[in-house]
């Protein structure tokens, strides 16, 4: 190698040590003399140790060259972790003995493909605080960074971490050399600069459940290019001048239908939602009109928000043109200086009600951007307006979700085709229930908002806070009791499916089954608990006062009690309007279902058809041949989807090809602690939960079912402060981390 130095080392197998230990002590003697040794662990289990084995064998550091007991001893308790992790002693493993490397400024591990799917990426795991050779295999550093790079767009490295450039050009001689493109490779960069290459070893995860399409890879991120460079300039009615997409900040679509959903869910997404519906109610309710700009766009089949769409539409149309350029350029300013807010948009870059601390965190934010205390001031008018009108103007929001009921049970009895229920009861979901739904997730936020602004101004404690979200029932807590009332036999079987038949995993996924589907696992009753019983609250004197105080510094003409009122009805509003219209979807996909077995489509293959296909089919433009065809199509572009990875925000084109995984910051509810055995959740109905940190990947209101089984604490990887869980959780005093994002989320999983 010329790229890297590979230092003088010593390996034998476990079965040639137990043989003669004497003979490989003095081959280590006669290689290092009196040098500083390590001994690694160099077992046949540690091919993906990555995904299963990280930090599962031992690495002993600092070992005397010219202390054999220590050697001794070092060897044995290398060997000692193999029958650990193993469960036996294998001799065929390895032991590795190396020259310490002593003045490391960086080291870690390359993976020179996908893990999980053998995409052609490498992935940079590292850490360059340490000091330490070894805080990446043994997982022992918090600080570690991890930077993936797409092998289409390798010169892009330089612009995410130019110190990495020579490791990947040492890499890549490495794979010339050795023929082979899917190694694992733990390396070290010391205070001269010069690569060090300590072990090097083939990823051996089987990969051909995915049949990878180089060219339809390097296609798709070529014309998710085009579509980032085609978005420079704003559109109408939307101002700013930097394009910012990101799958979190705004409708969460990463939480909601995941980062790489099926066309199906993805088209459902948008047409009850992300295409109008979203603008339609944020001008309805007082801020910007920014129709006909689309929220939430494709780049290769993962869904992207608009950012600077999503900005706008959050600034109150009271504000001038003048003043709603500079709030919008200095938002995204500050989201580009934050990336790490990209999933708290409204918590810490905007302001879009009002609360007492307005005036003096907007100082603060708007500090150093070209924002006017005029702007500030006309902000606050606009937000104390949109405010007040907040607190009155709920039922009137939601009253369409009433309609939904009997429609729905018309369309379901009618003897029209398949395809036509489907698309009127998506039709009227998009009427009658999403853009009732988008008022009440705004009105729930309003609440939310409102009460913990009285926490941070000493007007209500957290924990009386946590008690009054626990005075009153949502949807999910009435599920709660009516399992249980089954279970004691006051519920009939058909009572429950009724009511809570339509929930699902993964709310817009056809795969996915409905509750109904599995009664054995989703509605168990077996151990349901006794509900807690709903202790009443009522707020105190001095809390009373708060309130009042928070309704005149607002200007809002309406009683204390209306604003009580207000707080718990909002709260309970979303999670209601939410299990309302997901009726309606539900009912469709199940639809679909059906129709695709009418015309010999399987459920798994309806999951790539789109709802504009379904429309087509309906009006005869399109027919169940040329349907199938374009499943196929699609089937194949979805390993693309599935295989390129993108990061969760993007700023330049540059980031499509190279980035680095940010830190999010988790939204823990209550104030409770635990410690339980972590439990990812990777396929319905698995073992005993009971007791378990559950982890999930989504948020979604289809995961109730885990409340059933008795689980200590709950982990999302997506998720925001006001998700459904989050709000769930509250309701029931579980500990939970909402949201922790990706690089959090990876290292949980991995934890032993």
């Amino acid at each position: 190698v010329s790229k890297s130095t590979i230092g003088k080392q010593v390996n034998f197998t476990v079965a040639s040590w137990n043989e003669n230990p004497q003979a490989v002590l003095s081959h280590i003697k006669q290689v290092f003399g009196n040098s500083k040794l390590i001994i690694r662990s160099s077992s046949k289990g540690e091919d993906s140790w990555f995904c299963s084995n990280a930090g599962g064998y031992e690495s002993i550091l600092n070992i005397k060259g010219n202390d054999q007991q220590q050697i001794t001893s070092g060897i044995e308790a290398v060997i000692s972790s193999y029958g650990k992790t193993s469960g036996l002693t294998h001799g065929s493993d390895q032991v590795l003995v190396q020259e310490q490397l002593l003045n490391a400024k960086v080291s870690g591990v390359v993976f020179t493909c996908g893990l999980e799917t053998g995409s052609p990426y490498y992935r940079f795991n590292f850490d360059d605080k340490s000091d330490s050779t070894e805080s990446v295999t043994a997982g022992t550093d918090n600080d570690l960074r991890t930077i993936i790079i797409s092998r289409f767009g390798t010169e892009h490295l330089a612009h995410v971490e130019p110190k990495m450039v020579k490791v990947l050009t040492a890499i890549k001689e490495l794979e010339k050399l050795l023929g082979y493109d899917k190694l694992d490779i733990e390396f070290a960069i010391d205070n001269k600069d010069q690569v060090h290459i300590f072990q090097v070893r083939p990823i051996t995860v089987d990969h051909s459940d995915y049949e990878i399409d180089l060219d339809l890879i390097r296609s798709s991120l070529e014309v998710s290019k085009e579509l980032f460079e085609s978005q420079t300039s704003p559109p109408p009615f939307v101002y700013g001048d930097k394009t910012i997409l990101a799958n979190m900040p705004d409708w969460n679509p990463a939480e909601i239908i995941g980062t790489s959903p099926k066309p199906l869910a993805f088209s459902l997404y948008r047409q009850l939602i992300s295409n109008k519906i979203w603008g339609i109610q944020r001008a309805e309710y007082g801020y910007r009109n920014t129709q006909p700009c689309p929220l939430i766009y494709s780049l290769s089949g993962q869904p992207y928000v608009d950012v600077r769409a999503s900005i706008n539409s959050f600034i109150p149309k009271t504000v001038t043109n003048a003043a709603a350029k500079r709030l919008a350029q200095a938002y995204l300013q500050i989201l580009a200086d934050n990336p790490q807010f990209h999933d708290k948009l409204e918590f810490d870059v905007l302001f879009t009600i009002w609360t007492p601390e307005y005036q003096s965190v907007a100082a603060k934010r708007f500090k150093n951007h070209a924002v006017t205390q005029a702007d500030i001031d006309q902000l606050e008018r606009g937000l104390k307006q949109l405010t007040c009108k907040a607190l009155t103007r709920l039922n009137d929001d939601i009253a369409s979700i009433k309609q939904l009921p009997p429609r729905r049970d018309a369309i379901l009895s009618s003897k029209i085709p398949l395809v036509d229920k489907v698309y009127c009861l998506i039709e009227d979901c998009k009427e009658f229930g999403t853009l009732a739904f988008s008022h009440a997730a705004r009105a729930g936020f309003v609440a939310t908002t409102i009460l913990k602004s009285l926490v941070s101004n000493n007007k209500l404690s957290d924990a009386r806070r946590l008690a009054f979200l626990n005075s009153f029932q949502t949807v999910t807590g009435v599920f709660e009791r009516a399992k249980y009332a089954h279970a004691k036999n006051t519920l009939s079987d058909q009572e429950l499916l009724n009511e809570y038949g339509h929930l699902r995993p993964g709310t817009y996924e056809i795969t996915t089954q409905a509750y109904w589907e599995d009664v054995k696992c989703y509605l168990n009753t077996k151990n349901s608990h006794k509900p807690k019983p709903i202790e009443k609250f009522e707020f105190n004197l001095v809390e009373q006062q708060g309130l009042q105080q928070f309704l005149t510094e607002l200007g809002a003409d309406i009683a204390v009690t209306a604003l009580q009122d207000y707080l718990m009805e909002a709260i309970i509003a979303r999670e209601y309007v939410k299990f309302e219209f997901t009726k309606n979807l539900s009912v469709a996909l199940d639809c679909c279902v059906q129709l695709g077995r009418s015309i010999g489509i399987s459920r798994e293959d309806m999951a790539f058809v789109q709802y504009n296909d379904l429309l087509k089919l309906k009006l005869n433009a399109l027919n169940k041949r040329q349907l199938k065809k374009v499943i196929k199509r699609r089937k194949q572009q979805h390993i693309a989807t599935i295989t390129i990875e993108l990061p969760s925000l993007i700023q330049s084109a540059k980031d499509l090809y190279a980035f680095e995984r940010v830190n999010s910051l988790p939204n823990f509810v209550t104030i409770n602690r635990i410690e339980a055995i972590v439990e990812e959740l990777t396929e319905q109905g698995q073992s005993d939960l009971s007791g378990k940190l559950v982890m999930i990947p989504q948020a979604d209101p289809g995961y109730d079912w885990l409340f059933g089984y008795n689980i200590a604490g709950l982990i999302t990887k997506y998720g925001g402060a006001n998700s459904h869980m989050a709000i769930r959780a509250a309701e029931i005093d579980l500990p939970a981390a909402i949201g922790v994002g990706e690089k959090l989320y990876e290292k949980i999983t991995y934890m032993k």
